[in-house]
């Protein structure tokens, strides 16, 4: 009794002794032993409890202690079971943040791309999503990747047994400062293959993405032009100029009926130099005009213009475009059948209809032409006149009797905008308008007028009784009358919708954008699926468990100190 009490005297002043003595290091991994052991979820944890001899906790026991605690550390640590279906989640949901991405983009440019014209404040706001998106899914794809290659890093430390810094930089590699140390770090090839490609693949990713910006640009529009409250130039159509066809020395008199007859009639047949457009081609408000493009519009027997307006600029130039002011010429006629005289060589014709009428015919020109006569004397109106065909032929004589009017302008606002009462009327009866005589051989008198047109010419080809082809060619004469005379017009100021340039976007091929997000989004679905297969697969072996025991085994224990988990 007395040795036993002794023995546990000296027991008890060994151990304070030993106590008194522990390193700093010691206590350290003392006190980190005592938390394993009290921890179950630890890796390092050993239940204190004594097996019973012969049974398998004992044999387990035994093949435990032959093998040092930190490798058992490790081996439990990168053996843990990690799910495939959560990794191939996690990859997922990156990926679809990637595919938000590319959906806005898709969104952005489709709908920039389809609008006629942007101002200057409409083009930063399209510079600024798409710039935004741009960097969003660069930083989407990178962060992706980023989690990539934390997920590989132990499918990489199971190939083989890496040096303790090659180790230690592949456990840290978790962004791309690290990786890219690995190029210079490590002497294995394949290491630096992996960190290289890595390299390349972020590289790629951020250069298909600046390429995106080489499909598509903002460009000055040529189709159309931003308007402006502002001072804008407008034709003066409050009369005809007749200095543009007369001789000088009958611009004296340049607003005498002849002289204004004769001027409205050139106008009617110069307009046709012109190339005309259907009803449908009406250009939209803002639309930039030049001379290549229609200078009027017809559809069934009535033809419209559309005026111009520009803005008058220093240089050599005016930013012409197209207004919301109309206005349109209309013919109806009636037609009937040649009875008597249709060949073109009597004086007087007989139509076909039930009264027999007797008509006279103003000249005598012969057949395969048409006549077109007006009388002044007859009543009509500012806006409207009637003028009568004769198309003589020797075999399907014709004679029309049309009323053309011209309608008022629509959308004018201002007096500037409407149209001069002599203007309307002359350009009604034009088409019949001679004013200093076609032939010296016909009739002085002033109030018959007429005019011939072979029919080889627009305004003479038969018409063969169709009154809407004929209310056409009348309604086409006046509507080029005011045409030309709107464009020969002196420009007045007057304040409007002032034009100014725009930009429009335009993608260059579309199939370059498809194959750009396509590619990206496809890739990083590809290797975010490959390396999710990838880091649920543990390439286990003796060697692989001693590898990196000092490396990982201090790795671990430091993250797990910070509660940071690798």
């Amino acid at each position: 009794m007395e040795r036993t009490a002794e023995d546990r005297h000296n027991n008890s002043h060994s151990a304070h002794e030993l106590e008194r003595f522990h390193t700093p290091k010691e206590e350290f991994q003392t006190q980190l032993h005592h938390d394993y052991q009290r921890d179950e979820s630890n890796p390092l944890y050993r239940s204190n409890s004594t097996p019973t001899p012969g049974s398998p906790q004992q044999s387990d026991k035994v093949l435990h202690h032959r093998r040092p605690s930190r490798a058992v550390a490790l081996e439990k640590l990168r053996n843990r079971p990690k799910k495939l279906r959560k990794a191939l989640i996690a990859n997922i949901l990156r990926w679809f943040a990637s595919v938000l991405f590319v959906v806005a983009i898709y969104v952005i440019l489709w709908y920039y791309s389809r609008l006629d014209i942007m101002s200057t404040t409409t083009k930063r706001e399209f510079n600024a999503l798409i710039i935004g998106l741009s960097l969003g899914l660069g930083m989407s794809i990178t962060i992706s990747l980023e989690a990539m290659a934390v997920e590989i890093r132990y499918w990489i430390i199971s190939l083989r047994d890496w040096p303790d810094r090659e180790t230690e930089l592949i456990l840290k590699a978790k962004d791309l400062t690290k990786i890219i140390q690995l190029t210079w770090v490590s002497k294995s090839r394949s290491l630096r293959s992996y960190a290289v490609a890595f390299i390349i693949l972020n590289i790629i990713s951020q250069i298909a993405l600046a390429m995106l910006g080489l499909v598509y640009s903002t460009n000055t529009a040529d189709s159309a032009a931003i308007l402006h409250p502002g001072n804008v130039t407008i034709p003066d159509m409050s009369n005809i100029v007749t200095n543009r066809v007369l001789a000088n020395k009958s611009q004296n008199n340049s607003q005498a009926l002849g002289a204004l007859r004769y001027t409205a009639n050139s106008y009617g047949t110069i307009a046709l130099g012109a190339s005309w457009g259907d009803m449908d081609d009406i250009p939209k408000p803002g639309t930039l005009w030049d001379n290549n493009d229609p200078l009027a519009f017809c559809g069934g027997k009535s033809c419209t213009y559309v005026f111009q307006e520009s803005t008058s600029r220093p240089k050599n130039y005016d930013l012409v475009v197209s207004t919301n002011r109309s206005v349109e010429a209309t013919g109806n006629c009636r037609s009937w059948k040649v009875a008597k005289g249709g060949n073109g060589n009597e004086i007087t014709i007989t139509i076909d209809d039930d009264k027999k009428t007797q008509v006279n015919i103003t000249a005598i020109n012969g057949a395969n032409q048409t006549t077109f006569m007006f009388n002044a004397a007859a009543p009509q109106g500012q806006t409207w006149s009637e003028v009568t065909a004769f198309e003589a032929s020797s075999s399907q004589a014709w004679f029309y009797r049309c009323n053309v009017s011209i309608a008022p302008v629509v959308k004018a606002i201002r007096k500037e905008h409407y149209i001069g009462t002599n203007i309307t009327s002359l350009a009604t009866s034009a088409i019949a308008l001679q004013g200093y005589g076609a032939s010296s051989l016909g009739p002085t008198d002033s109030d018959r007028q007429f005019q011939s047109y072979p029919a080889e010419s627009s305004y003479g080809q038969p018409m063969n009784g169709s009154t809407e082809d004929m209310g056409q060619v009348m309604s086409t004469f006046a509507i080029g009358v005011i045409a030309v005379t709107a464009q020969s017009a002196t420009g007045i100021i007057v304040p409007g919708m002032q034009p100014q340039n725009g930009v429009v976007l335009q993608i260059t091929k579309w199939m370059y954008v498809h194959l750009i997000l396509g590619l990206s989004l496809g890739v990083q679905l590809l290797l975010g699926v490959g390396i999710a297969i990838l880091s649920t697969y543990r390439r286990d072996s003796g060697n692989n468990v001693s590898k990196c025991n000092d490396v990982c085994f201090r790795f671990w224990v430091y993250r797990q100190a910070n509660n940071d988990d690798i």
